[in-house]
């Protein structure tokens, strides 16, 4: 039983106990107070280990931008336009196709799938096409934000670890486990 394995024996014993009662003592409510207390700890404990850190999440983005950004300069440099203006458009073209597809399509890009790690919907669900394609057409605005600044900022202090992106589509990134 899950809640066995997370708030352990004798919380375990004490809630089975007063399920099965109408009535309590004083005694036995503030003993199905501290039961109580005891199970949201235990989820919510359980709940922060689900969801990806910063760290896990910078070195996925990190590994695919590693493999996306040498397509960006081969086409960046056959070009007649400008180098930089080239390899910007284009890496931020591949990049929006490469996470939106692979998201939809598996829940994860290279880069997460090495982390170990998947986006799904808030309700642990298979992403959506849609929610894919709003999560990452605001990386768009991420960047423009300090470079990720406020997104790294926003997965760190928010309970579910999601950046601008994620709270928009109801997405949130997890560890495999």
């Amino acid at each position: 039983d899950l809640l066995l394995a997370v708030v352990g024996s004798d919380a375990y014993h004490d809630y089975m106990l007063m399920k099965r009662k109408n009535n309590f003592s004083r005694e036995e409510a503030e003993k199905a107070v501290i039961t109580a207390g005891l199970i949201i700890d235990a989820l919510e404990k359980k709940e922060a280990r689900l969801y990806a850190s910063a760290i896990r999440r910078t070195a996925a983005f990190l590994i695919d931008f590693a493999l996306l950004a040498p397509f960006s300069v081969f086409f960046a440099v056959f070009s007649d336009m400008k180098f930089l203006f080239i390899f910007l458009i284009f890496l931020f073209s591949l990049q929006f196709l490469y996470f939106t597809v692979l998201e939809y399509l598996y829940g994860s890009t290279v880069g997460k799938a090495f982390m170990h790690i998947a986006v799904k919907s808030e309700n642990m669900k298979k992403l959506d096409f849609i929610s894919s394609f709003t999560r990452n057409i605001i990386r768009f605005f991420d960047m423009l934000l300090g470079f990720y600044l406020v997104s790294f900022l926003l997965i760190i202090l928010s309970p579910r670890k999601q950046r601008l992106g994620d709270i928009i589509a109801g997405s949130v990134v997890v560890k495999n486990m």
